[in-house]
């Protein structure tokens, strides 16, 4: 019974593993984070008119309107789009937020 319920739980694993590579991970996006190197760090030339953190000291978080992924404006990928400005938590999501809701 114990060898019965372990591989229960290995396939489980596994099964929730495939799962969560299929919908795209942390945020369901379909995309991959990567590492700092690839925009979440800092992010050379850009500029932001507001600060990181609140009047209460708290760190200001915005929505990813992609996926869902509450990112603070430090780590943002930051886009202005149709005289809005979003916040993203990858390039990825940037791209696709532009390809699909730009004007043209």
């Amino acid at each position: 019974m114990q060898t019965f319920v372990q591989i229960l739980s290995i396939g489980l694993v596994a099964f929730l593993f495939y799962r969560m590579l299929q919908g795209g991970g942390c945020c369901g996006g379909g995309h991959n984070h990567g590492s700092y190197g690839d925009g979440h760090g800092a992010h050379g030339g850009r500029s932001h008119d507001h600060g990181s953190y609140n009047s209460a000291g708290e760190i200001e978080t915005y929505k990813d309107p992609i996926c869902g992924m509450y990112v603070s404006a430090d780590n943002a990928i930051i886009r202005r789009i149709n005289g809005q400005t979003f916040y993203f938590c990858s390039e990825s999501c940037a791209r696709e937020y532009e390809r699909k809701y730009s004007y043209q």
